[in-house]
């Protein structure tokens, strides 16, 4: 885990793209909360979801939890600190046994997500709304 930067070649992260998550984050900001909705919606139709996300307690937490995670996402500094930060949620994940694919999928909804999120800001921004529905 020392070795943050290969793994940053590993995925071939530029620094580039560190800025432009960064300049993401206000937007990301604003819709934290739709996020967490529908990570959630997501996240409830694995079916065993409910193994995990016992009671309103631990849904509470891990609702706080998951929207630190989304708003650090677009921190911008993707140091050993942040790498370290994911690794816990990581060994979390295995220690309760969750599947893999439930990380690979809510992987998958997160980029979905952001994507469309962006793309939805892009036409807000540029005054495009209308020929989005066209």
């Amino acid at each position: 885990m020392n070795d943050y930067q290969s793994l940053k070649q590993d995925y071939r992260f530029t620094d580039e793209e560190a800025e432009i998550l960064k300049e993401l984050q206000p937007r990301m900001i604003e819709i934290a909360d739709d996020f967490i909705d529908q990570f959630y919606d997501h996240i409830w139709g694995f079916g065993k979801t409910a193994q995990f996300l016992k009671n309103k307690e631990i849904i509470k937490h891990h609702k706080m939890k998951i929207r630190v995670w989304f708003i650090h996402l677009f921190c911008g500094k993707y140091d050993l600190q942040y790498f370290m930060y994911l690794y816990k949620v990581g060994e979390i994940h295995v220690k309760i046994g969750l599947p893999t694919h439930y990380v690979n999928s809510a992987f998958s909804f997160v980029r979905n997500f952001v994507l469309e999120s962006w793309w939805v800001g892009f036409y807000e921004y540029e005054g495009l709304g209308n020929c989005a529905k066209a």
